[in-house]
């Protein structure tokens, strides 16, 4: 459980939803939302733009995991571990309100998995950056 599998784990989960977010947010909102007519033209501009979010972190992500210990190298822990705390919870409040489906169930496991990890590494990095 080291930095670099974290920021690999956290550059396959970027990419996959930063594509499928950019490239295709009617498949994504029939997939997860529990009325798919909400979709319109301005969630898919707000999906897209999330999306393209999604794949800059990748792309972050991926050039950090072979990188040597650093401040930025813990930022982009606490970044990767705090943005996946927030995305349990939103996640969270979606499904048991009724907006999301129960596949978006699979989402709040692995933003788990993530923000755990997360929080092994944060003391880690933190002795190393200071």
């Amino acid at each position: 459980m080291n930095t670099k599998n974290f920021f690999t784990l956290e550059v396959i989960n970027c990419l996959v939803f930063g594509i499928a977010l950019f490239f295709f947010p009617d498949f994504l909102g029939k997939e997860y939302l529990t009325n798919p007519e909400w979709i319109n033209e301005g969630s898919k501009i707000v999906a897209k733009g999330y999306g393209s979010l999604l794949l800059a972190l990748g792309i972050a992500f991926w050039l950090a995991r072979n990188s040597g210990p650093s401040v930025a190298r813990h930022a982009l822990v606490v970044l990767g571990t705090f943005s996946n705390i927030f995305l349990i919870i939103i996640h969270s409040m979606a499904i048991l309100g009724g907006v999301e489906t129960a596949i978006a169930w699979g989402t709040v496991v692995m933003a788990l998995i993530l923000a755990i990890w997360g929080l092994m590494l944060i003391p880690k990095e933190r002795d190393i950056a200071v």
